[in-house]
């Protein structure tokens, strides 16, 4: 490695010392076309990251200060140590048993449409849907609103599975796959 890299000057006295000697500091050409002086330029970047800085502090505290206030607006009847009695498992009962009822017709609306009454098990097949729908849409709700989640993932998937028209795709996935 030579002394001469990255600007190190050469040592005149070298004659008993190695090469690895460290290098003596190079002081900076000045550059003849320099419009702005550094210091000024170094100076309003930091008073930028400063005013940035506080900035984003102010949209903090801001946004901590609402959420508080949020929290005393929503809690505001429960005080410190009374135990909160968990959420009511009805909404995710009432889609588990919407989805039965589901499950239901589509099964009525199959038998009547064999015994050859085809506009009845039409019409029914249409409430099938209907009410797996609503089933779905009251199941997911009662996961997102913790009102019986496993309820409510019980009945968006019994739901799913009644519905007469994904019931039929998903036969003819399965009928398709193993005719091929």
């Amino acid at each position: 490695m030579s002394n001469q890299s990255w600007g190190a000057q050469p040592s005149s006295d070298s004659a008993g010392k190695s090469e690895t000697a460290e290098p003596k500091p190079v002081e900076a050409q000045p550059v003849e076309a320099q419009p702005v002086e550094p210091e000024v330029v170094e100076e309003e970047l930091v008073e930028a990251e400063l005013v940035e800085a506080e900035l984003v502090e102010a949209e903090t505290v801001e946004t901590i200060i609402d959420v508080e206030v949020l929290d005393a607006e929503v809690f505001e009847d429960i005080q410190r140590g009374e135990v909160v009695p968990a959420p009511s498992p009805s909404l995710g009962a009432a889609a588990l048993g919407l989805a039965a009822v589901t499950a239901i017709v589509h099964i009525i609306a199959v038998v009547v449409s064999s015994a050859n009454d085809f506009d009845l098990g039409t019409t029914l097949g249409y409430v099938a849907i209907g009410l797996s729908v609503l089933a779905v849409v009251l199941g997911a709700l009662a996961v997102i609103l913790d009102r019986g989640r496993r309820l409510g993932v019980a009945s968006v998937a019994l739901g799913l599975v009644a519905n007469p028209y994904i019931l039929l795709l998903l036969l003819q996935l399965v009928g398709g796959a193993g005719a091929a």
